[in-house]
């Protein structure tokens, strides 16, 4: 057998390839999991803020904590889950559904 100059390597090449792109993707996955998790804490910390400043109702305000102040007023506190999109199905082999959830929480204190 004649093997050409050119496909020397060629294996140990796919050898690499292969871990080095499945690392990719989970750091990529961990990656949008955080990006998510900053947005969202952002969106309810924005929210309750603007609802402990002018008492605004909307879709989140049963989930609301609300806790008295010894000195008056209010403590807000609001948790959340929110689900993170799948990268890659090579994610799923090392989780299960509920763990591809973020969870945010916020606070705040109206006076």
């Amino acid at each position: 057998m004649k093997f050409s100059g050119n496909e020397e390597g060629s294996v140990e090449a796919g050898l690499t390839f292969i871990p080095t792109t499945a690392f990719f993707l989970l750091v990529l996955q961990l990656v949008v999991a955080g990006s998510i998790k900053t947005i969202e804490s952002m969106n309810a910390q924005s929210w309750l803020n603007k609802s402990a400043l002018y008492a605004m109702d909307g879709e989140i305000s049963e989930q609301i904590e609300r806790s008295s102040l010894p000195g008056g007023g209010e403590l807000l506190t609001i948790k959340q889950k929110t689900s993170v999109p799948r990268i890659s199905s090579f994610t799923e082999t090392f989780t299960h559904n509920d763990a591809m959830k973020v969870s945010s929480e916020a606070l705040a204190i109206r006076e």
